[in-house]
């Protein structure tokens, strides 16, 4: 890897990215999959004894309780079922673990989706407008019904999510008719908000300007 040798020839990507992978595959991950394995085994075997335990203490199962042979080739099966459901469980823990250092941006994505639950601008497929109060920083207007509504200060503006979408005084229906409002609720401020959906879309970038210098340690944090 020091050699930084790939298909193509020498290259500090290759070289950060084949080490990461094998940094992370070497390391407290081999550990924490064996932990995990012992884990799904112990509760399988709890789950597996506390369902055969309540079927035996049926009444309607009290002959077949008392069969020795048949709960010795019970205990067989049941053991069999547990063994191979956990090397199921170890087999694919283990591609995931293998893929793990393959995406760079997963960590940073899953860190922006925290990020997005206290932002002003919500992103949604639906939501409801029944009064001015379900616009953040509107209110109804003085002489007329809702949907007539306004922002609170005469400084603000309606927006949904980046675009100014009407002036202080507005349609509440009418407004959630508009593209920009389609899938983003409006408010009122004098300038337009952070979008929610910015820093994800500036992620999800397909083509990243990668640093190979920095890339083995975003790789193993992702992974990790």
């Amino acid at each position: 890897n020091l050699a930084a040798t790939g298909i193509t020839g020498g290259n500090l990507c290759n070289a950060a990215s084949r080490e990461a992978r094998e940094t992370f595959l070497s390391g407290a991950s081999q550990k924490g999959l064996a932990l995990l394995e012992y884990g799904i085994k112990w509760l399988l075997e709890k789950h597996v004894k506390v369902t055969h335990n309540l079927v035996m203490a049926m009444p309607r199962h009290e002959a077949y309780a008392r069969d020795v042979s048949m709960s010795a080739e019970l205990d067989v099966v049941e053991k069999s079922f547990i063994d191979d459901w956990t090397a199921s469980f170890r087999k694919d823990y283990s591609e995931q673990l293998r893929k793990a250092t393959l995406n760079v941006q997963q960590a940073k994505i899953l860190k922006t989706l925290h990020g997005m639950e206290n932002l002003t601008t919500k992103s949604s497929l639906a939501y409801d407008l029944t009064s001015c109060e379900d616009i953040p920083g509107a209110e109804k207007r003085d002489r007329e019904a809702f949907p007539a509504c306004k922002c609170k200060s005469a400084k603000e503006k309606l927006f949904c999510g980046v675009e100014h979408v009407a002036e202080r005084k507005f349609n509440a229906m009418d407004v959630k008719e508009l593209i920009q409002c389609r899938y983003s609720e409006p408010y009122c401020a004098v300038n337009p908000s952070k979008h929610d959906l910015r820093d994800l879309a500036v992620i999800l970038n397909p083509n990243p300007t990668i640093k190979c210098d920095k890339l083995y340690e975003d790789l193993v944090d992702s992974a990790v």
